[in-house]
């Protein structure tokens, strides 16, 4: 994945779960939809104050385009809409009319049923946007790009961005026709030959789990594509944005050191976006996505207890200011850290233009550095994984120092019976079985899983539940007291909070060492965030634990562990109900969640 697919890809990791819309929801939704109609469509469908947001159309409402999303049906943390209301920004102030405590409930009882409109408004706008095929013709040209937008509508974010289907891009209208396939895409003229077809016709395609999906109009618009030969997509519009050189980012970071005070410019450092800026290609979207991203990426760098939001500095919005002590990084020369492995470090002292030699000198004196910018897209890519992810976050060498650190004691929590665990048979990463395990810590939670290569003797959680066998702490080497029933894990992955809210990551083999990669015979990612089912440290855990902490697994140990007398009551003690389980999950996914919007938001509410 190259690093502006990368960019797109971390900050599409901010979207949420989607959530089915239920039938029994009917009154619910009629009573949302009076109090939407009531207080908020005014300003947001007569008006228009944010363009384009009619706040009665449900299809915008929910969506997953936007970020945040307004609504994210069944999830209050990531619905924009629930955070305005529930803060009391909107309405605002100034409103006449505000809904009631009991108002705001009902909106919040229905995002969590799934944001469903009433029958009658969704069967009105149906037959409001329905078109008879014997009175509209179509042409070619016009068909393509009712195509082309089904597919960026619902396809793209997984086969263009993330590129789920390696080497799918879904906009390519190239890669779609490519008759070396062993099954085609699109067979022009022949829509039962093409794969897009059979996946969407047998709703196959989107998956289940999608916010939204095509509506029988759309995918009739893909078929009747296919069947008329599958014209080209049309040109896309190119962006207009002014080519930002080296000469306007140097003055543009002069300025702003010039208007510092002379003990701060030391610690400015720059982070351009020219790359993507100049792309005429990447929109202002994906421009607001970049900014996000990086910002995500920063604040899950640094011990610092506050979230950092870097600075706009341009009049194009294409260079972000970080002052190194707010990330703490001051102190432990990580900018050389970066500097070392940076490969477009080209000093322009030595530049034929004297103008730029001119700039490069004073900015690089002000600031004492001989390289005081570098590019987003190359620090998203890199900074997100080893070596400069434990370099930049200062990662200890093994778990047991990581622990001292964050003040958890695995052995002790075990006999005392402060951790809590859930067992399974399968994960999303690994075909074996699983233990994940959580430890209050310094910042919040300290989440630890137990790994392993097959699910034979002492690798077997159901027969062997009490483990591990061996616990090595910053406080020494312990034995299980329940030795004949302790597991012997071959690895392990550690997700815990940093002081800010977002959280860190670390991978360990048997002996608790820190690893860069998990062995791919014990996890496994399916949907290569890297390109491969490698799962790289950093990278890989903040593609899969977008919204914090997971909440799929179901512990199947409390019920099912082959243990008596005091190694039973020891179970029922660790693996605890998952009601128990599931309000501890909740409370992390919240913490994340809140230091989350605080990273992004400034980047991401442009255009609200």
């Amino acid at each position: 994945m190259n690093a502006n697919r990368l960019i797109l890809f971390l900050a599409l990791q901010l979207l949420g779960a989607a959530s089915t819309v239920r039938a029994e929801g009917e009154p619910l939704a009629q009573k949302a939809y009076h109090i939407l109609q009531t207080y908020c469509h005014g300003c947001h469908g007569v008006e228009f104050e944010v363009k384009g947001f009619d706040i009665l159309d449900r299809e915008i409402l929910i969506d997953n385009s936007v970020l945040p999303a307004y609504i994210a049906p069944g999830n209050l943390q990531e619905s924009y809409l629930w955070q305005m209301v529930s803060e009391g920004s909107m309405p605002p102030k100034k409103a006449k009319a505000r809904p009631s405590e009991e108002e705001v409930g009902i909106l919040k009882e229905w995002i969590l049923q799934g944001a469903p409109f009433p029958q009658a408004v969704l069967e009105s706008e149906t037959e409001d946007s329905a078109e008879s095929p014997e009175t509209v013709e179509i042409d070619g040209r016009d068909l393509g790009e009712r195509a082309y937008g089904v597919f960026e509508k619902y396809c793209y974010r997984c086969h263009g961005v993330e590129f789920k289907k390696q080497g799918l891009n879904i906009l390519d209208h190239q890669v779609l026709l490519d008759t070396k396939a062993e099954t085609p895409y699109v067979v022009p003229e022949n829509p039962d030959a093409s794969l897009v077809w059979k996946q969407l016709s047998e709703d196959a395609m989107p998956p289940k789990s999608s916010r939204t999906r095509p509506t029988d109009q759309e995918k009739q618009i893909v078929r009747d594509w296919i069947l008329a030969g599958a014209p080209p997509f049309p040109e896309r519009e190119r962006a207009e944005r002014p080519f930002l050189s080296d000469k306007e980012i140097l003055r543009s970071i002069q300025t702003d050191l010039q208007g510092r005070d002379e003990n701060d410019r030391v610690f400015r450092r720059y982070f351009t976006l020219a790359q993507i800026h100049n792309n005429e290609h990447a929109s202002e979207k994906d421009l607001r996505m970049a900014r996000a991203a990086f910002s995500k990426l920063l604040n899950s760098l640094t011990w610092q207890s506050e979230i950092v939001v870097p600075e706009i500095i341009d009049e194009h919005k294409a260079i972000l200011a970080i002052d190194l002590r707010d990330l703490i990084w001051d102190r432990e020369d990580h900018w050389d850290r970066i500097m070392a492995e940076y490969p477009y470090g080209i000093v322009l002292e030595t530049s034929p233009d004297p103008e730029i030699r001119h700039l490069a000198e004073d900015v690089y004196r002000l600031t004492n550095c001989q390289l005081p910018y570098i590019r987003v897209d190359w620090f998203v890519a890199n900074a997100s994984r080893p070596p400069l992810y434990h370099d930049l976050l200062q990662l200890p060498d093994n778990s047991m120092a990581l622990e001292e650190k964050l003040r958890v004691d695995p052995y002790k929590n075990f006999v005392e019976g402060s951790a809590i665990r859930a067992g399974f048979l399968q994960s999303g990463v690994s075909t074996q079985n699983r233990i994940v395990e959580r430890h209050r810590s310094l910042f919040g939670a300290y989440w630890l899983s137990y790994d392993f290569r097959d699910n034979t003797g002492t690798s077997n959680i159901f027969r062997c539940p009490l483990g591990p066998r061996t616990f090595r702490t910053h406080e020494g080497v312990f034995e299980s007291p329940f030795e004949p029933l302790a597991f012997e894990q071959a690895g392990g992955e550690i997700i815990f909070n940093l002081p800010n809210g977002l959280q860190g990551y670390f991978l360990v083999d048997g002996e608790h060492h820190r690893i860069d990669t998990g062995p791919i015979e014990v996890v496994s990612d399916s949907k290569q965030i890297v390109g491969n089912p490698t799962i790289v440290n950093g990278l890989s855990c903040m593609g899969c634990h977008k919204n914090g902490m997971k909440s799929e697994f179901k512990d199947e140990i409390r019920e099912g562990a082959g243990a008596f007398g005091e190694a039973l009551l020891k179970v029922q003690e660790l693996y605890v109900p998952k009601e128990e389980m599931n309000n501890w999950l909740k409370r992390d996914e919240e913490r994340f969640m809140l230091a989350l919007r605080k990273s992004v938001s400034p980047f991401l509410d442009v255009e609200r």
